[in-house]
Order: structure tokens, then C-alpha cells, then sequence
């Protein structure tokens, strides 16, 4: 082979190689660093929102989300392998309430982590959000149908069958594939909040619900969507919940790795940055969902089986956990 021919064909090999290298390290940022979403941040000029948030005037009566501390981090929850994807809190038993989508099954879990009991969904896949509505009653979001489940958890941990539960279908995004992602509810105005991932991120509420008989349509559903229209600080949202006491609403992105707080008319209060200091791990791999407690202990969890949990600034200032 003649020496142009030899060096034609390394430098072919060499382009190769980089072109193979830069699509590996594009993968990995996309994937592990969401540098993608980042990058349309800094584009859009999302950062320069940030400055609404976390303001003096607007701390009296909040959560004050920027001083709470992490005192669970990244605490694999046994028995669970992958797709824990939604978390609320039960107020009538003390214990947290978390959802894997596949198989599809809801855990019982104390507040360190550790599951108590299991309770299989049969007839319930691609379940993402979870909310307790009292009295052993939860709700249950299918995101691909769009659909509204309420079940009963027995007396003891055992299966569900969701053909037998109540069920409402929300019909509000026909063609997309990007369903509702999170439920919180407000128990003492019987409200449900729900939040629709992206393009574009979506915020309802749904009064009634205890009463409502579906089939009749009392329901009454309100958008929302003005509340996070071009204010917040994230590019997705991927669960609420209802702060009782405050009549606030906490929101959490998946993407952008930030809880965000929200006043009971919508108006931007705190947020915090689950990637910055003090926290020993630098990033939230896949953030689902999250729960609240009537202490306003936060718990998180993340896929594929993670669990954290952040305690508000007295607790933390005090060296107590939740």
C-alpha cells in the first residue's frame, strides 16, 4: 500500500475512533448528567429565573426548602430492584406508601426506607404516581392511559386487583406520549394536584373526589399550568405533593434535580438543589416521586431503588431525624 493510501486510512480509523468516543461521552452526559437539559437551561435562560425564588419577603409561614439537610442518601431499599417510581405519606399509620411500576406492586415502608409490606397490582401496569386519600383509600396514576385508579389496601399485605378498583380516565393529552407523571392530594379540601411530565409540563387539580361518583362527571378539573408557566427553574416535573398547614405545594424535577416550593396562589417560595453541598452524593440518578410528613420531613425516592430523606432546618440545626 502506497504511503498517501496508509495515511488516508489512519487518519479513517483515527475519525472513527473519535466519532465512536464523542457519541460514548455524549450517551453518559445525556444519560447519567442530563447535560442536554442543562444546556437548554443555560440557552434559555432558566437560571436567570432562579432569582425569584428563595427571596427573604417570601419566607415567613414557608418551608424555607434551601435549608433543609440530607440525613438518608441514596439508601438502596431492600427488595426492590428497579422501578420505584412514586411515594405519599400515610398520615393514619405513620409509614410511607411507595409504587414500583414493573411489576407492578406497592410497598409499605417505614420512615428509614425499610419496606413492611408489599401489595402486588394485578391488572395495573405503568402505575407512576401514588397519593393516600385516608382511610386505607389510595390513588394511583397509570401514566400511559391517562387514568385515575382509587383501591382500598387490605388489612394485610397481600394482592390488589385493579379491575375491581375505582377508575376515572382523563382524556386530556390524545396522541402524547407523555402522560401524567405525579398525584398529591389535600385531604382537608378533598383536592387532587396532578403534574404532567413534559412537552409541556402540565399542573390540575381535581376537587371532589371523595363524593364524586365517576360515572356521572361531578368532578371538577382546574388547570393549573399558568402557576409553572415560563417561572420555573426545571425542564420537567415529575411528582407533587400538598403541604398541609401552609396550603403550599412542593414540586420535584427529575431533570434539573430541584424540589421547588409553591404558595397557595401559584407564586414562587424556595427551592432547593438536590446536586449541591451538603449532600455527600452529587446527583439524584432518576427522581420520581416524594412524600411529606407531618413533621415536613421530605422523603425521595429514585430509580431504580434509592431512597433519601431531607429534614427541615430546625431538625436539622437540632442533629434529629425525622
Amino acid at each position: 500500500m502506497r504511503p498517501f493510501a496508509l495515511r488516508l486510512a489512519g487518519y479513517s480509523l483515527l475519525a472513527t475512533a473519535l466519532l465512536t468516543a464523542a457519541v460514548f461521552f455524549a450517551y453518559i452526559g445525556v444519560r447519567y448528567y442530563k447535560l442536554d437539559s442543562q444546556m437548554y437551561r443555560w440557552m434559555s435562560g432558566e437560571d436567570a429565573r432562579d432569582t425569584q425564588w428563595n427571596r427573604s419577603d417570601r419566607q415567613g409561614g414557608a418551608l424555607g426548602l434551601a435549608g433543609y439537610r440530607m440525613d438518608i442518601d441514596a439508601r438502596v431499599v431492600p427488595g426492590i430492584d428497579k422501578n420505584l417510581s412514586g411515594l405519599a405519606f400515610d398520615t393514619d399509620h405513620d409509614r410511607l406508601i411507595a409504587v414500583v411500576n414493573r411489576p407492578a406492586t406497592l410497598y409499605t415502608l417505614d420512615r428509614n426506607g425499610e419496606p413492611t409490606g408489599s401489595y402486588p397490582l394485578r391488572h395495573g401496569p405503568d402505575i407512576e404516581g401514588v397519593a393516600y386519600l385516608g382511610n386505607n383509600r389510595v390513588a394511583l396514576l397509570q401514566e400511559r392511559k391517562n387514568t385515575l385508579h382509587i383501591v382500598t389496601l387490605p388489612a394485610q399485605p397481600g394482592p390488589i386487583d385493579m379491575d375491581k378498583s375505582k377508575s376515572l380516565r382523563l382524556d386530556l393529552f390524545p396522541g402524547s406520549n407523555a402522560g401524567f407523571e405525579g398525584v398529591g392530594y389535600d385531604a382537608g379540601r378533598d383536592q387532587l394536584y396532578l403534574v404532567k411530565e413534559h412537552s409541556p409540563s402540565k399542573l390540575y387539580r381535581i376537587d371532589g373526589l371523595h363524593d364524586a361518583d365517576p360515572a356521572a362527571m361531578t368532578l371538577r378539573l382546574t388547570d393549573l399550568s399558568a402557576w409553572i408557566d415560563g417561572s420555573l427553574p426545571a425542564t420537567d416535573l415529575s411528582s407533587v405533593e400538598f403541604v398541609p398547614g401552609l396550603d403550599h405545594l412542593l414540586l420535584l424535577s427529575d431533570e434539573s434535580y430541584r424540589l421547588m416550593e409553591l404558595d397557595r396562589d401559584g407564586r414562587p417560595v424556595s427551592y432547593l438543589d438536590l446536586r449541591s453541598t451538603p449532600f455527600p452524593h452529587a446527583r439524584v440518578p432518576q427522581a420520581e416521586g416524594m412524600a411529606i410528613g407531618p413533621d415536613r420531613t421530605i422523603y425521595v425516592v429514585s430509580e431504580p431503588n434509592l431512597f433519601y430523606r431531607l429534614t427541615p432546618p430546625a431538625v436539622a440545626g437540632n442533629g434529629n431525624a425525622g
